[in-house]
């Protein structure tokens, strides 16, 4: 299993691959291949190399060759994306980069990023670190309902994020056990985003909703 990487390589040489795979039945999912300068991104070697491959996005700032296109010409990568830049520099692994948010598959074997954050259950980013984007923070839609006695979860625990809550709380997730409308300030590396949600009361909302139908009248 090859997933939630960064393959970085620089090099002048157009004969250079970024990554080289080859051996048997690999998968290959939420991978950056981010090439700088000339050469092959990315080269898989033999039929049966991969198996299964998807979400991966591809960068080749200097036009190097099997990005994308390469990749889904061979069957693969039917949701992987292709970005003009990821890194300011070569220095650092993170990257504030909206279209890596949420762009990823979730995989049950990768549940932490780099830096030991949760990753998303439902939409992870891309790469080796989860983060937040302010275009992309949301807490979902509006509707969530909750029974007398049960707990709902809100929010995530992202890498670097730091949080204030409506009702005071300052960790990534917090515990709601009463309907309520629930608001969260996020501040990152990446800038600052707010959301809120409105927890419904399941009972209000299963008695507005039901009807009754009687069938039509006897005759006396």
């Amino acid at each position: 299993k090859i997933a939630h990487n960064l393959f970085m390589q620089q090099s002048k040489s157009s004969s250079g691959y970024g990554v080289y795979i080859y051996g048997g039945l690999n998968h290959v999912y939420n991978n950056i291949f981010h090439k700088v300068g000339p050469g092959t991104n990315l080269y898989i070697n033999g039929g049966f190399t991969i198996t299964e491959m998807d979400n991966n996005a591809y960068c080749s700032p200097q036009a190097a060759s099997n990005n994308l296109t390469y990749t889904q010409n061979l069957g693969f990568d039917a949701n992987g994306i292709e970005v003009d830049s990821i890194y300011a520099n070569l220095d650092s692994l993170f990257t504030c980069l909206d279209d890596l948010v949420a762009a990823g598959t979730p995989l049950s074997y990768v549940t932490d990023d780099l830096y030991g954050g949760g990753r998303s259950a439902t939409a992870p980013t891309i790469g080796p670190i989860e983060y937040i984007s302010p275009d992309a923070f949301s807490l979902g839609e509006d509707g969530l309902n909750i029974c007398d006695g049960d707990t709902l979860i809100l929010g995530s625990e992202i890498t670097g994020a730091s949080y204030l809550w409506s009702n005071g709380d300052t960790t990534g997730t917090i515990m709601v056990t009463a309907p309520g409308n629930y608001g969260v300030a996020v501040s990152t590396g990446c800038g600052n985003a707010t959301d809120d949600i409105d927890v419904e009361d399941a009972a209000s909302v299963a008695d507005d909703d039901m009807i009754f139908d009687i069938g039509p009248k006897s005759a006396q």
